[in-house]
């Protein structure tokens, strides 16, 4: 069962434009969605060294309140103390949530391997911060950790009514390995959720159109399946949301509160991973 306290505010686009329809929110909006997430106490954010100057002075960056999963590119940190320690000064917090790999291939690279060890150096002295984690595609990436018992406590990786590559199975043996997962790319950048698609492909429209004959069928939405999809997955910790606007966020929130139902989405499934995998849509989309 997902619930608000599971959601984690993803914030690409609060700093530069993001996504397929390369929506950024503006300081207005993002006054509006801050004061309206700590009045619903969700506190989780999702930042990268990727999103352009998050040092600069935001709103975002004056609040005390969160709790951050930051990722970043190995071709961004040089001295490993001073540059965690600008990092944690920048966002005006006491300690990461989350030290994450932004790039799955960068963990098994030789300087990956060198971060990782002196991450997990500083995780034990309880210092900087509390887990370490990773951002994958590929469900190759996830059996590896597992058999190999590399130190990582999270795994973000995409999850949605369209995207089915990670089985609950797999999901279930990370946990075993005391791995928690985050789901991201739950609407897809927002494609599950516009009434015009983006991509100009039969497969992928078809999916959408039965979407709409389920949600028509069960006087539902697009968004309730989206999160009804997410929430019968046992082994999912939190997942990870981007909005536009507050509305968006009141919208998921409201979502939340009906009740869940079992369905199996196994039809919409596309194995296609030039589809489903934004990293391959051509840039016209």
């Amino acid at each position: 069962m997902i619930r608000k306290n599971n959601l984690i505010i993803g914030t690409a686009n609060f700093f530069t434009p993001y996504g397929v329809n390369s929506t950024w929110v503006s300081v207005i909006k993002k006054k509006k969605i801050f004061l309206y997430l700590q009045k619903n106490k969700i506190n989780f954010f999702d930042i990268s060294d990727s999103y352009g100057n998050i040092a600069k002075n935001d709103f975002f960056l004056k609040k005390k309140f969160k709790k951050i999963i930051f990722k970043f590119r190995l071709k961004n940190i040089n001295n490993f103390t001073n540059d965690i320690n600008k990092t944690i000064k920048n966002l005006n917090i006491n300690k990461i949530y989350c030290f994450m790999f932004h790039n799955e291939k960068e963990l098994f690279s030789k300087k990956g391997k060198i971060i990782l060890q002196k991450a997990n150096e500083y995780k034990i002295k309880k210092k900087f911060f509390q887990n370490i984690g990773v951002s994958i595609y590929s469900v190759n990436t996830l059996k590896k950790i597992i058999k190999n018992k590399i130190k990582i406590d999270i795994v973000q990786l995409p999850l949605n009514i369209l995207n089915q590559s990670f089985s609950k199975e797999i999901l279930h043996k990370a946990n075993l390995r005391g791995i928690k997962i985050h789901a991201r790319s739950i609407f897809l950048q927002g494609l599950l959720l516009n009434k015009t698609s983006k991509i100009d492909n039969k497969v992928f429209k078809r999916k959408l159109s039965d979407l709409d004959f389920l949600t028509k069928k069960n006087k539902t939405s697009r968004l309730y399946e989206c999160l009804n999809f997410i929430s019968s997955f046992k082994y999912i910790d939190k997942i990870v949301i981007g909005v536009d606007n507050m509305f968006q966020l009141k919208d998921i929130l409201n979502a939340l509160k009906i009740k869940r139902r079992k369905y199996d989405y196994s039809k919409f499934a596309i194995k296609n991973e030039n589809l489903i995998d934004p990293r391959k849509w051509k840039k016209k989309h």
